[in-house]
């Protein structure tokens, strides 16, 4: 067990978290349970054949005829989707995974769970005592190593949810949360459909409607249910804040 700064969550937050403690001299630890970094949000497809190892929901619901594709449509075959921002740009994605593998400071454990944080035998209590963090490495359906990873400080990322809110016809077959729409198209690269509409409110939208067209859906159009009303009341900081979407939403 040695110390040193914790970052349980390979998400956005935790990448950028982890550069920022790097670069400014800590020793970091990034723990995810995912195979490779990124979390829901740039989820990453399974090599072709073999199981998403990071997918701990179980097996997909089995489609049903209206969901399973048409082999005589056009946009049945999955195909890849267009990188943001064009050909020609690295996705955020694939910045951020370089930085975080390239820096000598960022050790990372994939396939890792950490299931109980706890204050160090004799550390005294007190607001800067180490901590332990317990994790389990392997996969999910398989053997896994316990271990004990001392820290000096911790910085959960565990990343958001959906919060699926009620309406009239919101339990019908084919109404999924974005995150389930994605996790399918990204991690068994299985469309929810083959025409999707994809509602709700925040930059999610955008990844859910990619991932989708990349396994093969068409997507009739992204409904956001917040209004720019919000942004117009304070342009500039709306604009820095929200630049690195941009290529995305035009993408």
């Amino acid at each position: 067990m040695t110390g040193g700064q914790r970052i349980v969550g390979a998400g956005p937050a935790g990448l950028h978290a982890a550069l920022a403690d790097a670069r400014a001299g800590a020793r970091v630890t990034l723990v995810d349970n995912g195979a490779r970094v990124g979390g829901q949000y740039h989820r990453h497809a399974p090599p072709t054949g073999e199981p998403n190892p990071g997918h701990a929901q179980g097996s997909p619901r089995p489609a049903s005829p209206a969901d399973a594709p048409n082999p005589g449509h056009a946009q049945a075959s999955p195909r890849p989707a267009p990188p943001a921002g064009g050909p020609g740009r690295v996705p955020e994605s694939q910045r951020l995974a370089r930085a975080v593998a390239a820096h000598p400071a960022i050790d990372q454990l994939p396939h890792t769970t950490a299931w109980s944080i706890e204050p160090a035998r004799g550390a005294g209590g007190g607001a800067s005592a180490p901590h332990l963090v317990h994790v389990l490495t392997g996969p999910a359906d398989g053997f896994r190593t316990p271990r004990a990873l001392a820290a000096d400080a911790l910085v959960p990322c565990p990343g958001a949810f959906d919060r699926a809110l009620p309406f009239p016809g919101w339990d019908l077959p084919g109404v999924v949360t974005a995150d389930a729409a994605q996790a399918l198209a990204k991690g068994q690269r299985l469309a929810v459909g083959r025409r999707v509409i994809v509602a709700g409110t925040g930059p999610f939208l955008l990844p859910v409607a990619a991932a989708l067209l990349g396994a093969g859906a068409r997507v009739l159009g992204v409904w956001e249910a917040g209004s720019p009303a919000g942004w117009l009341r304070s342009p500039l900081p709306a604009l820095r804040d929200g630049r690195g979407k941009l290529p995305e939403l035009a993408s």
